[in-house]
């Protein structure tokens, strides 16, 4: 008997390998639209449609979030109303502290850029994420699949980009994956603030096997820039004055090297528990000379200028260790993760001087404004060409902290949240005196603050549909305080209670992106100085904002960036020494509105090529410049826009920013508002792109 078979089917398996990160919101595998706290990205694709190289610019799409880039290279980041000044752990770099002095840096590393807003010290510590939010860069990472491209980019002011990546696998292996990226960006720089930026980061992954895996990151950048001090607020009086000119003298500078190395290992131990340790290791130098401080005197028409000279060097230590699993429990499913971190943000400061102990930086010579508005002038005035030690200034901040995480899921359309995390945190201070760079002596402890606060996030997750979820939570955190009073006297920890409730809608089968929350902030134990260096404690102060971020594609070709920011940061109770009362006032380099919108349309000429136009706008309403809200910057709008064509592996773009040219607006300040920056005129750069795969 003859049997004939026939072909009943063929099975096909594809083995998925994950490579990328947790969510920025949980740290866990839990999408952050589930989450009850806003997150705002920019993504690699606003970046590429609107030529970013920088950070400053990059956050201008992200909802109440402003830069003040301080003599043309620090950035402080205004969050939801509330400034964040250097030194605290404001900017994280794939979920790890950057504290210190923060350059703006270049972006051809970067993937995109999260902010979560409001208290986020549950989850990414408490020395600086407290009040308005924080900002995570996530760097690219290592690939499988082979790219390799080379961008380059010129532009007004002796601008000239050139960037390069590539990733793929090594030697064809498949569970050894790498990527490596790396950049340089010169610029003569508009009131002659230039800069010659470079970064390199390679990064290797090892899939050990189907449920381990380690990757090996290290960062290497070096940034050299010219500084600006800006222009005192009395001499905009002046008709005609020349604002494409800074008053520094020749020879200001700052110098920044950054070495970065971290190393992630993950692990399924089982199919519902997994571990995670994250190390960081980070070498950074940040040498600065600056006159930084700018006064005009009308009765003499002069410019009296004071400089400011160190020399700091950090080397701090991060670790992570989260431990994670999925449970059932009275019919539930808990999504929990505990962690432990240890930080210790060692830093020394090298100052100069003329005696022991002490720490003035050269003396710069006083201005004339005749002199200085003749087209011909140039500054006599030479620094010195060394800088020997008088003081060397050390502090050393430690954190010990434990924290958990449980995303309770009721049913398909509730869910919980709630964290908890108890922080140890120590800081010691000393300073040794030095003499024509010799050591003299060891300088006394200068102060101890140890505090332990308890930080909670708490909130629920309800999806009214598919697609759309709403929420409300409420959050602590903490700023500690590293003022050490004249009397000795322990003061106790800064702390911020917030209240939210939002939205999270995904339209358009999820290709639309729609966020918004509004929020009201508490703040508590604010600082009230006494004068003589002592404080008393009790202020309070309380914030409301709303906050609208929109990213993805609207159909017809048509692509969408908004976003939206409303803060009213205000004293509710506060004292100064001299007896002011600033209840009622707003806080310092906040503005009420803010807003950003770009659109891109794109028209097809085939399947491999298409021709994209762009127009965007950004509004800035008067920001306060000073405690009293006496000095403001006015309100000013800047328009931009960009045209591309792309051709297989070619990009050709042009972006003009400030295309109306609308002259005499500013957009960072400093010194309590003495000091202001003029906008950057109409400009316009040519990006050519050419991916290799």
């Amino acid at each position: 008997m003859d049997v004939t078979l026939g072909l009943g089917g063929i099975a096909t398996s594809v083995d998925v390998t994950d490579v990328a990160e947790k969510a920025t919101g949980s740290r866990m595998e839990i999408a952050d639209r589930e989450i009850p706290q806003m997150v705002s990205v920019v993504t690699q694709r606003t970046i590429q449609e609107q030529g970013i190289n920088d950070l400053a610019s990059a956050l201008e799409n992200i909802s109440g979030v402003t830069t003040q880039k301080q003599y043309g290279v620090y950035e402080w980041y205004t969050v939801g109303g509330y400034a964040q000044q250097s030194g605290y752990d404001t900017l994280l770099v794939d979920g790890m502290t950057l504290t210190g002095n923060r350059s703006n840096t270049q972006l051809n590393n970067v993937e995109q850029v999260e902010v979560i807003k409001g208290p986020a010290a549950v989850l990414y510590g408490g020395t600086g994420s407290a009040q308005g939010g924080m900002v995570n860069v996530i760097r690219k990472k290592p690939q499988a699949v082979p790219s390799q491209d080379i961008v380059y980019r010129l532009g007004r002011w002796g601008l000239q980009d050139v960037g390069a990546g590539t990733a793929g696998t090594i030697f064809g292996l498949n569970r050894l994956l790498y990527r490596v990226d790396t950049g340089y960006s010169h610029q003569d720089g508009f009131r002659q603030t230039g800069a010659n930026r470079f970064n390199i980061t390679p990064s290797l992954t090892w899939l050990i096997n189907n449920r381990m895996r380690v990757t090996v990151s290290e960062g290497f950048t070096r940034d050299r820039y010219t500084l600006d001090g800006g222009i005192p607020v009395g001499l905009l009086n002046i008709k005609d004055f020349p604002l494409d000119r800074k008053l520094n003298p020749t020879g200001d500078f700052q110098l920044s090297r950054d070495w970065q190395n971290q190393i992630v290992f993950q692990a399924n131990l089982t199919n519902r528990i997994w571990l995670r340790n994250s190390f960081f290791k980070r070498r950074n130098t940040d040498q600065y000379l600056d006159a930084e401080t700018l006064a005009y005197v009308p009765a003499s028409n002069t410019i009296t200028r004071a400089a400011l000279y160190y020399q700091h060097n950090r080397r701090p230590v991060q670790d992570v260790t989260d431990i994670g699993g999925v449970f059932n429990f009275l019919g539930m499913k808990h999504t929990v993760m505990v962690s432990y971190e240890y930080s210790d943000q060692f830093n020394y400061s090298n100052r100069t001087g003329t005696t022991a102990g002490s720490s003035v930086a050269p003396p710069v010579t006083t201005l004339r404004v005749a002199d200085f508005l003749n087209p011909n002038f140039v500054d006599p005035f030479q620094y010195p060409s060394s800088f020997p030690r008088s003081r060397v200034d050390y502090s050393d901040m430690s954190i010990n902290a434990v924290s958990f995480q449980d995303q309770i899921r009721v049913n398909k359309r509730l869910a919980f949240n709630f964290s908890g995390r108890y922080t140890d945190f120590k800081r010691r201070t000393h300073n040794d005196n030095w003499l024509n760079d010799v050591f003299v002596s060891t300088g006394p402890e200068a102060g101890a603050r140890h505090q332990t606060p308890f930080n909670y996030r708490g909130g629920v997750v309800y999806q009214l549909f598919q697609g759309y979820n709403v929420y409300f939570s409420s959050a602590t955190t903490f700023q500690p305080v590293n003022t050490i009073p004249a009397d000795g006297k322990e003061l106790d920890p800064t702390t911020t209670r917030t209240f939210a409730l939002g939205q999270k809608w995904e339209p358009l089968h999820g290709r639309l992106k729609i966020n918004i929350e509004a929020s009201k902030k508490l703040d508590q134990n604010l600082l009230l100085p006494l004068g003589g260096n002592l404080f008393d404690q009790g202020g309070r102060g309380s914030s409301k904002a709303l906050d609208f971020d929109l990213e993805g594609d609207l159909g017809w070709g048509v692509r969408a960036v908004a976003a939206y920011g409303y803060a009213d940061p205000r004293y509710d109770q506060f004292k100064t020494s001299a007896g002011v009362v600033l209840d009622g006032l707003r806080r310092q380099y906040s503005q009420r509105h803010l807003a950003k919108i770009w659109l891109t349309k794109q028209f097809k000429l085939s399947e491999d090529s298409a021709i994209t136009a762009s127009l965007g706008m950004r509004y800035i309403s008067p920001v306060v410049l000073n405690t009293l809200n006496t000095a403001f910057i006015p309100p000013f709008t800047k328009f931009t826009a960009a045209a591309g064509y792309r051709r297989g592996k070619y990009d050709v773009s042009v972006n003009i920013d400030n295309l109306l040219d609308r002259g005499r607006y500013f957009v960072s300040q400093i010194n309590a508002g003495n000091q202001l920056y003029p906008g950057q005129p109409f400009s316009a750069q040519l990006t050519v792109r050419y991916r290799f795969r």
